[in-house]
């Protein structure tokens, strides 16, 4: 299982791809990429 920062990388607003990918269904805000990783916290 990867890692929560490497799913997170290139795929929120406040870590774009280096290369200008962008994800097929956009990228997540980082208000819910902090929310994902407030909720990876508690697992």
């Amino acid at each position: 299982m990867r890692p929560l920062i490497c799913r997170l990388w290139g795929a929120t607003e406040g870590m774009p791809c280096e290369h200008g990918c962008v994800p097929e269904r956009g990228r997540l805000t980082d208000a819910e990429a902090q929310l994902l990783i407030k909720r990876s916290k508690r697992i």
